[in-house]
C-alpha cells in the first residue's frame, strides 16, 4: 500500500468512527452529570424532609364561589356543646374500649394519646392506672373484651366536663358476660392550635385533656 493510499484509508476511517467517539464523550458526559443532577436532587429532598414543618390552611370560598386562601386558622374555644360531646365520647370509646385485635387497640391507645400531653396530669394518672396489675389493655385483651356505653356527657362549667359510661367485660373463652361495671368521671379540658400533621388528624378540634378523674359508681 502506497502512502497515500494509507492517507486515505485513515481519512475514510476517521470520517466513519470520528462520530461514534463523539458521541460515546457526549454520553458519558452525560451521564455523570444526570448521576450528579439526581445526587443533588435526592440530598435536597431530604433535606427538605428533614427540615420541613407541616402549617395546616384552609380554603374558603367567597361570595362568588371562588376558592380563596383564608387566614392561618386561630384556636376555637367556643365549639359548640354537641361537637365537643362527640369529641370526649370518641375519646373515651377509643381509651376504654378493648379488644381482641390488637393492631385494632394500639391504634385506638395511639388515637386517644393525641389528645393528651406527656407529663400532664391527665397523662400521668391514666398511665398509672393501665400500669397497675391485671389493667393493662393488651393483658386484658388475652381474656376479654370490653365495651364502653357512653350515657351521657356534660359541661360542669368553665372547662371541665361530666363523662358517665357503662362497661362490660366477656370472656373470650366462652362468649359470657363478666362484668358490667359504671364509671364517672370528671375532665378538665382545653383547646390549642395544631401544628402536627399526626395528631391533627386524630384530634382536628386541638381538644385537649389536661386532667381527669375516674371513679367507680358502686351499686
Amino acid at each position: 500500500m502506497s502512502g497515500d493510499d494509507y492517507l486515505m484509508a485513515r481519512e475514510e476511517w476517521d470520517d466513519r468512527f470520528a462520530g461514534q467517539r463523539r458521541a460515546l464523550r457526549f454520553m458519558a458526559a452525560l451521564t455523570v452529570v444526570s448521576v450528579v443532577g439526581g445526587m443533588i436532587g435526592a440530598g435536597y429532598g431530604m433535606y427538605a424532609m428533614l427540615n420541613s414543618r407541616y402549617v395546616p390552611y384552609i380554603v374558603a370560598v367567597d361570595d362568588l364561589g371562588k376558592a380563596q386562601l383564608a387566614p392561618s386558622p386561630e384556636v376555637v374555644s367556643d365549639w359548640p356543646a354537641p361537637v365537643v360531646k362527640r369529641e370526649l365520647e370518641t375519646w373515651l370509646e377509643r381509651l376504654r374500649t378493648v379488644t381482641p385485635d390488637i393492631a385494632v387497640l394500639r391504634s385506638n391507645h395511639q388515637a386517644a394519646s393525641a389528645y393528651m400531653d406527656v407529663g400532664t396530669p391527665a397523662f400521668t394518672k391514666l398511665e398509672t392506672a393501665f400500669n397497675q396489675p391485671g389493667m393493662s389493655p393488651l393483658e386484658r385483651a388475652k381474656t376479654m373484651t370490653v365495651s364502653a356505653d357512653v350515657r351521657s356527657i356534660n359541661a360542669v362549667g368553665g372547662s371541665s366536663w361530666r363523662l358517665e359510661w357503662v362497661e362490660t367485660s366477656f370472656s373470650r373463652t366462652d362468649g359470657k358476660q363478666i362484668a358490667r361495671k359504671r364509671f364517672v368521671a370528671t375532665v378538665l379540658v382545653e383547646f390549642r392550635a395544631v401544628n402536627d400533621l399526626e395528631k391533627l388528624e386524630t384530634n382536628p378540634l386541638g381538644l385537649f385533656i389536661r386532667d381527669i378523674d375516674i371513679q367507680e359508681e358502686r351499686a
